[in-house]
């Protein structure tokens, strides 16, 4: 699990401790010791996590994360700090930090917490299927049209979540029968898969989705650009 890394802590050799270790890791690191000089490389790189300093000798560095999350929103950040009251922790937390670790700490410790807070966005990106304005979240069953929640039955869900998984493709009747009615010799008549793509579709439409559920004569059907 390689990243590139921003860290921004002004104690030099707990600085050049890290940025070995993390080396060692095979990770891309970058360090900076002050408030100003974060906020340069934030704005200058893209980086797949930030390791912030509460106590810089130029500013507070937790003003830092609403900058680094404006770049890269589903970044990892954690905050190493000498402060250890439960305060300073929640308000780290809720400003948008993944975490928060308490001088001093080993450093195998801010390895796993690292690796822990990537495996948990990660799999939160893989939960979520996003299809131009068309967001879906299959873990809730939620679906959003430009940002708004688009009220679903269970089949019209994985109706839409299976048209999107499957984007440019053609669909046949029979696969979508196969995979979300299960058994397709009970069936003699798609009509009920004609019912579900129009409710869908006009669904879709009132909340100001495109139409990209495009019929395909006798075969079944694509989603995809028009």
């Amino acid at each position: 699990m390689i990243i590139k890394l921003l860290l921004v802590e002004d104690e030099v050799n707990l600085s050049l401790a890290i940025k070995k270790f993390l080396l060692l890791e095979g990770n891309f690191i970058t360090v900076v010791g002050n408030y100003r000089e974060g906020l340069k490389e934030i704005k200058k790189n893209n980086f797949d996590f930030c390791l912030l300093d509460v106590n810089l000798p130029d500013g507070n560095g937790n003003q830092l994360i609403e900058h680094f999350r404006s770049k890269n929103e589903e970044a990892g950040v954690i905050i190493i700090s000498a402060n250890n009251l439960v305060s300073d922790k929640i308000n780290s937390l809720d400003i948008g930090a993944d975490d928060y670790l308490v001088k001093p700490f080993d450093l195998q410790e801010l390895n796993a917490r690292i690796k822990t807070v990537l495996r948990r966005k990660r799999s939160k990106l893989a939960d979520k299927v996003t299809f131009n304005e068309i967001v879906i979240i299959s873990s809730d069953y939620k679906v959003f049209v430009n940002e708004n929640n688009l009220a679903l039955t269970k089949k019209e869900f994985e109706l839409l979540l299976y048209f999107i998984t499957n984007k440019e493709k053609l669909i046949t009747k029979e696969t979508l029968v196969a995979h979300l009615w299960k058994d397709l010799a009970v069936y003699d008549s798609y009509d009920f898969i004609y019912a579900h793509v129009k409710n869908l579709r006009k669904k879709l439409f009132l909340a100001g989705a495109r139409d990209y559920i495009q019929n395909i004569h006798s075969i079944g059907y694509k989603f995809a650009e028009t």
